[in-house]
């Protein structure tokens, strides 16, 4: 019996040094790490940063601090025996408040800015009543607002969660600060809502929370949930020229706004043309060209867990989820929403209606080409993640502020989440930005672009890997932009990768 306790002894140990799992923090030197808000220690030169030990797997908060300096959080997720290379931003120095309205940023700061290369822009509040309390973490703003217009300047680029607090009462929100340009936001705690007053802005984009509960401490501004929404469609016939860009063509036309395929519901996305790509970011988003898409329908969600069961079920796919030797979805990972029980595929339970993952492209295709349609081509899908012909031209698809519309990683909990619980774009449709990465038609290629047709783009005839498109779960909130573009190879099935469907109108 003794012998038996000394080695389920050893094996414990051996079992939990197996498990353990680890953080690398690449950093200069002399910065604070702290994980889960408990201080692990300081990066130094000789290791290039600092290394995290003794880790199980789960999901940990990063935060790195370097005095006078706004403090760098992030979200790190390990799997067992994981080694996760953590790399910091450039640090910015912290920013000054001012309570008049003045700017009041000194010069050693702005020029510690541009000696980093880092875009900023300023943040300017207005609130009913006065005195709030303004807290901005990953901005490293905490600040108790106390004249009529608060600023705040040389705010580093991007979008930030915000929680404004009085009495008692919170408002979450995320604002998003744009490189060179004001953001201007008035706070009514009366209302619990928040106002755009943003000068840039053609409208004004507001959102707002029901009557105050006041037995309830803290309250959050839930996203509206609309109700319309498009589908994926392949290269259609263009519209007659009177009728293309104008409202109700769809009556014009003839077609249906929405329609039904095998339980997938889908919308009209009537065509149109636009101009694809951006200026702003990554090399392969540009030069931005022009163009024109006849009308096709676009699944209104991406394809859940449940959906593709019955595809699966239906086609009589082998128990490992291919069909005639192509494997279509990982369903051996322990993160698999799908499995194989007495003789057929079901989802997860509780997870019929979230979005079908670890699918490669051939399984996205299969599922497409037996319902009838197919993947959408990218430019397709960015015609319809950014409205169609009623856009209004936001950065993300259907909102300038990603958490409205989207899951992304700091409100996922790193996983994904029910198709339609945020909020829908112009055109109705849930999900194009976050959630899961959606696999498009089309090769990738960097500089396709420089080359592409005016008239419904078809993509490259051959490449090594497929476009993808829209972030994830996973994903910070640039990557969700509804003009970026990423890649991956087809057979590749990913956690991450899911996918909707198009329907060409004939």
């Amino acid at each position: 019996m003794r012998t038996l306790s000394l080695v389920i002894f050893a094996f414990g140990i051996f079992a939990t040094s197996i498990a353990q799992s680890y953080i690398q923090i690449v950093s200069e030197p002399d910065i604070k790490v702290f994980i889960d808000g408990k201080f692990k220690g300081v990066t130094n030169a000789d290791l290039g940063g600092f290394i995290v030990e003794g880790l199980q797997a789960g999901e940990y908060a990063v935060k790195l601090v370097k005095e006078d300096c706004i403090p760098q959080l992030g979200n790190v997720k390990l799997n067992y025996g994981d080694v996760h290379v953590y790399t910091s931003k450039p640090f910015a120095p912290k920013i000054s408040i001012a309570q008049s309205g003045n700017k009041n940023q000194s010069a050693e700061v702005y020029k510690k800015m541009l000696d980093m290369q880092v875009k900023t822009g300023s943040l300017k509040i207005q609130s009913l009543p006065v005195q709030i309390q303004i807290s901005i973490p990953g901005a490293g703003i905490t600040s108790q607002k106390t004249d009529d217009k608060w600023l705040a300047n040389e705010v580093v680029a991007g979008s930030y969660p915000v929680t404004y607090s009085w009495r008692g009462y919170e408002l979450k929100d995320t604002l998003t600060i744009s490189p060179y340009a004001e953001t201007f936001v008035f706070v009514d705690m009366l209302k619990l809502s928040v106002e755009d007053r943003t000068q840039e802005q053609k409208s004004v984009v507001k959102k707002e929370q029901p009557e105050v509960d006041t037995e309830k401490a803290a309250i959050s501004v839930a996203p509206v949930k609309t109700s319309a929404a498009p589908v994926p469609a392949e290269s259609a016939p263009a519209l007659p020229a009177e009728a293309e860009n104008r409202p109700g063509a769809s009556q014009l036309s003839g077609l249906a706004p929405e329609m039904d395929l095998k339980g997938v519901e889908m919308v009209l996305v009537e065509g149109g043309e636009f101009k694809m790509g951006s200026g702003e970011f990554e090399k392969d988003e540009q030069p931005i060209h022009a163009v024109k898409l006849g009308s096709f329908y676009m699944s209104k969600y991406e394809v859940t867990n449940a959906q593709y069961c019955v595809f699966l079920n239906e086609i009589g796919a082998d128990e490992d989820a291919s069909y005639n030797g192509q494997e279509y979805l990982d369903i051996k990972s322990r993160d698999a929403e799908i499995k194989y029980e007495y003789g057929q595929f079901v989802p997860a339970e509780g997870k019929e209606n979230f979005p079908v993952s670890y699918v490669n492209w051939y399984g996205a295709d299969a599922y497409c080409t037996w319902l009838g349609g197919r993947l959408p081509y990218e430019a397709e899908w960015e015609f319809a993640a950014r409205g169609g012909n009623q856009s209004s031209g936001y950065k993300y698809a259907g909102d300038r502020s990603v958490s409205r519309i989207g899951w992304y990683d700091l409100v996922s909990k790193q996983s994904p989440r029910e198709v339609g619980r945020k909020q829908a774009n112009e055109l109705g449709i849930f999900d194009m930005s976050g959630n899961v990465w959606e696999w498009c038609n089309d090769w990738y290629d960097k500089d396709y672009y420089e080359k592409s047709p005016v008239l419904n783009p078809p993509g490259p005839e051959e490449g090594a890997e497929k476009v993808i498109r829209g972030g994830s779960f996973f994903s910070m909130a640039d990557i969700c932009r509804v003009t970026n573009r990423a890649t991956l190879a087809a057979k590749v099935n990913d956690m991450e990768m899911g996918f909707r469907v198009c329907k060409p109108i004939r």
